[in-house]
């Protein structure tokens, strides 16, 4: 890059000559040479020697005042962690180690460890102040751990970001090494207090496993993404420190959106939002906290806006718990919620301008789903009364909208029965009844909470209502009207005049799905029918409207609608006046004269016309059919499958169907008579049912079972319909076993008992057999597999006063007792043993050289005191003389106008330890003048 000037630090002591050159240079004297080159610079390190370099410094950096600088600390040895910052606990005296006070600086690559802080105006590193920014900078691929912190309540940062537009603080750790090989105690957080907020800050790819609170932001536009907050990574291990709260906001002013981070195992909260503008939180992972997911405490009455979506929890108390909520704007969507005491816990809604929770899923929660604490302001849940296979209906608040939920609870089944996923949502009419129509799976209870109709806001949402429970079925009475001759069908099944009732019965699971009683009656229409006569002479024809009635057409209606929609006949009914039909059998003569025709064995039919001869003043027609010599007769019947019937002394039956016999007529003629037997078809059924595998079942003296699935019966006369026999068709569906499935982890020492067998790391898998334990009553069967958590080990390695203790677990460690080991029972996330390995170092003793001098001839308070040198502690001691103020110490140094008396001498170090020298100042020695 054209005009850019590379400083080189060749060494780790903290000296400044005034040069920086490949004789020496180091952070120091480059820092200076950046700043007073006038280009753009950057700061590469090659410091001779293998592995890692620390450097140890003895007080502040110079400020960094000239932008576009770049310190690489990954330059060492080609790899970051290869250079280390070694604070030593000093006490840097209220300020900060380096402040970029530039814009677009880079700073990477750097370990920082074992600073002290003794005021919160003290900071690793601080990015811009009130007088200069450094936009557009940025803090990457860094590292920060092992602190010393004040036991107070103040909160202490390694970090802060003052004035920076556009900053960004990336890809860093906070509270471990590189390596990730431990976790130390670092209570330091990383702040962001912008003064401006024009543009974002950016707080990405982090992992933060400090053990207070882990960031801070004050007044800030900010996008915190892709962090970690309290574990090393996304693999939910155990941690030895559960920290307090993950991110702390305390901002009136600004937007920030934390979208895409992990947070795991926090005692308060892994957000705890103080005070807020407007707040994005989506599309995070909680994990085992044993406080809440998100806090929020809004302590203005100024509209604020909280919007919560997309993000997944797991285990907690309450993943959402809100208090004071003076105007705010609550939105929760989308999210994915698993063993919590609550989803949400808001102490007060009176004053809410817009509060919505919808489309999230809720499972294996302990208690109340959503808990209002009965404040008003909030509906009455609604009421669920009565579920079937299709329909889910009850009551609520007329015009509300009712949100269903439905939970399996599959693998928790002592949870509420509250919440689950969500169903669909329905509103209620001016009477408070709802129906939702949709199917609900079996085995799962269902639960619903209803809000105003209104669009956008503001929306007031109710606690969940009682889960269902079945006490009996549902009737439903289905009552269609209509006309005679039309039908009306309900589930496949057709009814009418002749079918126009059925009660139908839908079994449900008994559980949350009733059964349901359908109970069909139909109302039948009739329509008006009206027969009129009509004579007609013969080949005569009458027009009626638009039908012809004539002698091949005799029969037909005109159709009208009534007033109640049903059709109105006239059926017109026409009779051939004046015609006579003979059909007569002549036997043994030649012919028939009727009128003037005569009928013989040549002319067997006719028609003899009479003119009029009717009594209806039509013309007499006669129409003659004869038969002479022997006559043909017919019999039909119909019979069974295998059935006789004997017919003039010959039987006749399915396998005789059809024959003719001679007769003699009572006429005196022969006759022949035709038999036609019309076999009826026996009656047919199919038989269908499910069973268990094992299981038999008896139908009519035969047996079916698993290997027998299908086959027939025949039933003799069992036909309702004609009497014949019937046929059942059998078929059988053998129901495969349930098979289920459970991964579970316990700790190394403990066992697993199931239905009477027992898995431990030994035997950590296996399959059981539960007999009849499916819902259809068949056998289940479970596979089960086991995960053995083993015990969290941490430690901690500090270095204190002689005289100082530190206490864990009820176990001291001093000076007398400096090292060993704590087990905590159950001090893992996952309730198993955690063991923390302790280390303590001490500074050494204080030591003095000093000599009292006694007042000066009849002078008051004219005593002093010569402090010659100290050493032990761990330098830049303060002294003060009898409680007095304290003062810096250096060498020879002289307390003056001290009276005579005892005193008492306090040194104290950077570390905080001190000594006490009493000392004792006498009057002057008399004069003697001996003569």
């Amino acid at each position: 890059m054209n005009g850019q000037v590379i400083h080189t630090v060749n060494s780790t002591n903290d000296l400044d000559d005034g040069f920086c050159n490949s004789a020496h240079c180091s952070l120091r004297e480059a820092i200076n040479a950046a700043n007073n080159d006038g280009n753009t610079s950057i700061i590469n390190f090659n410091i001779a020697g293998a592995g890692t370099q620390v450097i140890a410094p003895n007080g502040p950096l110079p400020d960094i005042t000239e932008s576009n600088l770049q310190i690489k600390g990954e330059t060492q040895g080609g790899n970051k962690g290869n250079l280390i910052v070694d604070f030593r606990y000093q006490n840097f005296g209220k300020n900060s180690y380096l402040k970029i006070l530039a814009n677009q600086v880079s700073l990477s690559g750097i370990i920082f460890l074992k600073f002290s802080y003794t005021d919160t105006t003290d900071h690793i590193l601080q990015i811009g102040n009130t007088t200069f920014t450094s936009n557009n900078s940025e803090i990457k691929n860094c590292c920060f751990h092992s602190d010393n912190v004040p036991l107070d309540n103040n909160i202490y940062s390694s970090v802060l970001i003052r004035n920076a537009e556009n900053f960004r603080f990336s890809n860093n750790l906070i509270g471990s090494d590189f390596g990730k090989t431990g976790i130390y105690q670092t209570d330091a957080a990383i702040i962001s207090s912008n003064i401006s907020t024009k543009d974002l800050v950016r707080i990405d790819s982090n992992i933060f496993v400090n053990n207070k609170t882990q960031l801070i932001v004050l007044n800030d536009n900010a996008r915190i993404a892709n962090n970690i907050f309290g574990a090393l990574d996304t693999l939910k291990n155990n941690n030895l420190f559960n920290a307090n709260i993950g991110i702390q906001i305390i901002d009136d002013v600004s937007q920030i959106n934390i979208d895409d981070n992990f947070f795991q195992g926090f005692n308060f909260a892994g957000i705890n939002a103080t005070i807020y503008n407007r707040l994005d939180i989506t599309n995070n992972n909680f994990y085992n906290h044993s406080g809440n997911a998100i806090t929020s405490l809004n302590l203005f009455p100024k509209p604020r806006f909280l919007n919560i979506d997309g993000n997944k929890a797991i285990s907690g108390n309450s993943f959402l718990d809100h208090e004071n909520s003076n105007f705010d704007e609550l939105s929760l969507t989308n999210n994915h919620i698993e063993k919590f005491m609550h989803f949400i816990n808001i102490s007060s809604i009176n004053s809410l301008n817009y509060f919505k929770y919808e489309l999230n899923t809720i499972l294996c929660n302990s208690s109340k789903i959503v808990d209002l604490n009965t404040t008003p302001g909030a509906p009455a849940p609604p009421v669920i009364t009565s579920i079937n296979l299709n329909t889910i209906s009850g009551t609520a608040l007329p015009n509300h909208v009712v949100e269903v939920y439905q939970n399996p609870r599959t693998n928790c089944q002592t949870s509420v029965c509250q919440g689950g996923y969500f169903l669909g949502k329905t509103l209620a009419n001016n009477l408070g009844i709802w129906t939702l129509n949709s199917s609900i799976p079996n085995r799962s209870t269902v639960s619903a909470y209803q809000h105003e109709n209104k669009i956008p806001a503001p929306l007031v949402y109710s606690e969940f209502s009682n889960c269902f429970s079945c006490t009996g079925p549902v009737n439903v009475n289905i009552n269609p009207t209509i006309c005679n001759g039309q039908n009306f069908i309900f589930r496949g099944t057709t009814y009418n005049a002749s079918n126009p009732s059925d009660r139908i019965t839908v079994v449900g699971d008994g559980v949350s799905i009733c059964d349901t009683i359908y109970n069909i009656s139909l109302t039948i229409l009739n329509a008006t029918r009206k027969i009129e006569p009509i004579n007609l002479c013969f080949k005569q024809n009458i027009n009626i409207g638009s039908i012809n009635l004539n002698e091949n057409h005799l029969v037909d209606s005109l159709s009208f609608k009534t007033s109640n929609g049903c059709d109105s006949i006239i059926v017109y009914q026409a009779t051939i006046r004046g015609v006579k039909i003979l059909d007569t059998t002549v036997c043994g003569a030649n012919s028939l004269q009727i009128g003037s025709e005569i009928f013989d064995a040549n002319r067997l039919t006719g028609t003899v016309i009479i003119p009029n001869a009717s009594f209806f003043n039509c013309d007499s027609v006669i129409i003659v059919s004869i038969k002479f010599g022997s006559t043909t007769g017919f019999f039909t019947t119909s019979l069974c499958p295998g059935d006789s019937v004997l017919v003039a002394g010959k039987y006749f039956s399915d396998r005789i169907p059809t024959g003719q016999i001679k007769l003699t007529s009572y006429l005196g003629c022969d006759s022949l008579l035709n038999v036609v037997i019309n076999t009826l078809p026996n009656g047919q059924g199919n038989y269908n049912a499910d069973i268990c595998r094992g299981d038999t079942i008896r139908l009519h003296g035969q047996v079916f079972t698993s290997g027998r699935t299908t086959g027939t019966i025949q039933l003799a006369n069992g036909s309702l319909s004609n009497g014949c026999d019937s046929i059942i068709i059998v078929n059988l569906n053998v129901l495969a076993d349930a098979i289920g499935s459970l991964d579970t982890s316990i700790c190394d020492n403990q066992t697993l008992t199931l239905y009477g067998q027992t898995f431990s790391k030994q035997r950590p898998s296996g399959n059981l057999r539960i007999d009849n334990a499916s819902y259809r009553g068949c056998d289940s069967f479970l596979m089960v597999h086991v995960t053995f958590v083993s015990e969290t080990v941490g430690n901690i390695s500090r270095r204190i006063c002689k005289k100082n203790n530190l206490v864990i677990q009820n176990t001291i460690f001093n000076i007398n007792n400096p090292s060993g080991s704590v087990r905590i029972p159950g001090g893992s996330v996952a309730g198993c043993d955690s063991l923390v390995n302790v280390s303590l170092e001490f500074f050494p003793d204080i030591a003095l050289d000093i000599n009292s001098h006694n007042l000066e001839c009849n002078e008051v308070n004219s005593g002093s005191l010569s402090i010659n040198s100290i050493s032990g502690g761990s330098e830049n001691f303060n002294y003060s003389v009898d409680n007095g103020p304290e003062k810096p110490y250096s060498s020879s140094t002289l307390v003056q106008s001290l009276g005579e008396g005892l005193h008492q001498l306090k040194i104290t170090d950077v570390s905080g330890c001190d000594t006490l020298i009493n000392f004792k100042i006498d009057r002057s020695a008399d004069l003697f003048l001996k003569l």
